[in-house]
């Protein structure tokens, strides 16, 4: 396991192409690219972040999109929704088979009606496999997160989902699933072999996030639990801009979890 920082932590407060020097300066030297509108999922701005991510010295593991951009429309029961959307899914992946990424952080679906969600997994699963399928062309598996207003927002959506889709990958984020009103805990079982990704705050009793070691989370509980299941990739920390001040602090969380890290090994 290795800390990483998603350039969502930089949001608001650097552009996305610029955060490469901050996340090498910060100690880390893996990172998830957040690419957060249509003109980030261009091959003009892929070859920006292939560039600065190549001259600070990070390497990229992740790509992540702005869900609400297309991914909901990935589902949409119409073929000519799901052709355009196909479009700017494929510019992501394009991007990152440009960035060496191995993953791509999938919200899918959404939960945003006040309604029962009943899943047709037999359906559901046909279809993310295929969307598996289109992200191995890249050389990329696709990650379905852990999101609370998503499909995947408790653990037996991935149980069931994983028997009608073989090559789909999961990622965990740990402050999604305490909004969830879950723990992390509830979820390693069903993600075990199929786990590649991992998402880091912190947050205190209230749920409030904060960064990590300022709250409530028992980052060796997880690390240990995560090493138990096999899990050998990266812990990304990704915070809101809210979350702190100046740029040292980020510093600060990956010096703390690697502590925590080092006791795990």
């Amino acid at each position: 396991m290795k800390i990483g920082i998603s350039t969502a932590t930089y949001f608001e407060k650097l552009p996305t192409e610029e955060t490469f020097p901050y996340i090498k300066a910060a100690g880390a030297d893996v990172a998830e690219v957040f690419m957060n509108t249509f003109s980030e999922y261009t091959p003009e701005f892929g070859r920006i972040l292939k560039k600065n991510a190549d001259n600070a010295g990070v390497t990229v593991y992740s790509v992540h999109a702005s869900n609400l951009n297309y991914e909901p429309n990935l589902n949409n029961p119409t073929r000519r929704a799901r052709d355009d959307s196909e479009v700017f899914f494929r510019e992501v992946l394009s991007n990152g088979k440009l960035l060496n990424a191995k993953s791509y952080t999938y919200h899918g679906g959404t939960r945003l009606k006040r309604r029962e969600y009943v899943f047709d997994f037999l359906k559901l699963g046909a279809r993310v496999e295929e969307l598996c399928s289109i992200a191995e062309e890249y050389g990329i598996s696709l990650s379905y997160e852990t999101v609370h207003w998503a499909y995947f927002s408790y653990p037996g959506f991935f149980t069931s989902l994983k028997e009608f889709s073989k090559s789909v990958r999961c990622t965990l984020d740990i402050k999604q699933v305490m909004q969830a009103g879950l723990n992390y805990r509830d979820f390693l079982p069903a993600m075990e072999g199929r786990i590649n990704n991992v998402h880091l705050t912190d947050y205190d009793e209230n749920g409030k996030i904060l960064r990590p070691g300022k709250g409530v989370v028992d980052y060796y509980d997880l690390f240990s639990r995560l090493n138990d299941i096999g899990y050998d990739g990266p812990l990304m920390i990704e915070l809101y801009s809210a979350n702190y001040d100046k740029f040292d602090e980020i510093k600060e969380c990956v010096e703390y979890l690697n502590d925590i890290l080092q006791k795990v090994r």
